[in-house]
């Protein structure tokens, strides 16, 4: 099943556990797909992490352990990270140099992830599916999922006014594009219950997590260029590197603002009660049934 509350979901609670075991067993599927490469497969992983987290957030104003929780999925994910991250820097530094007119004479070397470290996500994935069952989630309903929803947006909401500053920093926009990820992720929780009304707005929202995480790749490349511009394993101009990534980032920034005003232009109360409404319908059809 996909990552959606399903209208035939009997209360707020059991479709968050519906989700998250869902999301538990594709992550250990991806772990354990050993017919396909281990990127794709520690890809696949972070990324169910990613949405099992931003499904935890609807719940913390009344499940006291989805921070905890969250912070356990957050470090068997970055567990996965070392050689993925050592890649996308490789590409993120072709695509720079391609966009900057100088195009580099040959494809840095791909370092393949070692796939000890998914047995280890794994692991904590296994142990986590069998918790489901007893999360204390009494109190969990649609008020708290409407709460939850209205911290994140809120959180993100802050961070775009931070990024809209001129002295923003390349760590303001790396938060605010975390705090944009799991916003994304929360829309398409609601993607049957809206009724297709969020179309535009899960567009919106995943074109920027798009420009930021983009934004944030060349910050780490800047980064590594001036610390050991030789690791890359190819001859090139460092110098020229390190400049186009932050023009490039000028731009990204410029555009991120754009969209980022039609993402975050709801008053957070607003939106809430938007997504109350949803709720409100969805609890009307149940009845009805």
């Amino acid at each position: 099943m996909s990552f959606r509350w399903l209208r035939r979901d009997d209360s707020t609670a059991e479709g968050l556990r519906r989700i998250a075991r869902e999301q538990v067993d594709k992550a250990l599927d991806s772990a354990k797909a050993h017919d396909r490469a281990p990127d794709e497969r520690v890809h696949e992983a972070r990324r169910r992490g990613k949405k099992l987290r931003a499904l935890l957030r609807l719940a913390r104003p009344d499940f006291d352990a989805a921070r905890p929780i969250g912070d356990r999925i957050g470090e068997a994910a970055a567990s996965l990270s070392a050689a993925r991250d050592a890649n996308v820097m490789r590409q993120t530094l072709a695509k720079v140099m391609e966009w900057a007119g100088r195009p580099l004479p040959a494809s840095p070397p791909h370092i393949e992830s070692d796939a000890h470290v998914l047995g280890d996500f794994a692991r904590e994935m296994n142990s986590l599916r069998a918790e489901i069952d007893g999360w204390p989630l009494d109190h969990v309903d649609r008020e708290t999922v409407e709460r939850g929803l209205e911290r994140t947006y809120r959180a993100g909401r802050k961070r775009a006014k931070r990024c809209n500053r001129d002295d923003a920093l390349d760590v303001d926009f790396h938060d605010w594009r975390k705090r944009t990820k799991a916003y994304t992720y929360q829309l398409l929780l609601f993607r049957e219950l809206a009724g297709g009304e969020l179309r535009s707005e899960i567009k919106d929202a995943t074109e920027l997590g798009d420009l930021l995480g983009e934004h944030h790749d060349l910050s780490v490349l800047r980064a590594e260029l001036k610390r050991d511009p030789a690791q890359f394993g190819i001859q090139f101009d460092p110098d020229f590197a390190r400049d186009a990534a932050r023009r490039r980032q000028d731009r990204l920034e410029k555009q991120a603002r754009k969209v980022g005003d039609r993402v975050y232009g709801w008053k957070p109360k607003a939106l809430r009660d938007r997504f109350a409404d949803y709720l409100d319908k969805w609890a009307d059809r149940r009845k009805a049934a």
